[in-house]
C-alpha cells in the first residue's frame, strides 16, 4: 500500500504497530493517514479517536481499512472514508488523492 501511494506522488511512511504510530504521529503532521484497524499494541480504533482528539491534526485525513465490512458508526462518523480489505490500491490511490485536494 505504501508503495501504491508512493507512486502516486505521496510520501509515505510504514508503522507496524500501534506503539509505533503514535511515536510517528508525535513527532508529524501527515496530510493523509491510512490506518488499519487490526494493529499489535494498540487498537487502531484508539488511534482514531487519539488523531481526532489532537488539535495539532485537525487537518489530517484519514482512511480507514479493516476485513469487516460492518465498521462501526463511530469509526465511520470519525474517519473521512472506510474501506474494506483487500483494497484495490487504484481506488486507494485515488480517495488519498480527492481527499488530500480538499
Amino acid at each position: 500500500m505504501a508503495r501504491a501511494l508512493q507512486l502516486a506522488g505521496f510520501s509515505a511512511e510504514v508503522a507496524r504497530t500501534g506503539n509505533e504510530a503514535l511515536a510517528k504521529l508525535a513527532t508529524s503532521r501527515p496530510a493523509l493517514v491510512l490506518l488499519d484497524l487490526n494493529l499489535p499494541d494498540i487498537s487502531g480504533t484508539s488511534i482514531l479517536f487519539q488523531i481526532r482528539s489532537e488539535p495539532r491534526l485537525r487537518g489530517t485525513r484519514i482512511i480507514v481499512a479493516t476485513l469487516e465490512p460492518q465498521v462501526s458508526e463511530l469509526v465511520r462518523q470519525r474517519a473521512d472514508a472506510v474501506l474494506v480489505k483487500p483494497l484495490d490500491l487504484v481506488q486507494l490511490c485515488n480517495l488519498a488523492t480527492r481527499l488530500c485536494a480538499i
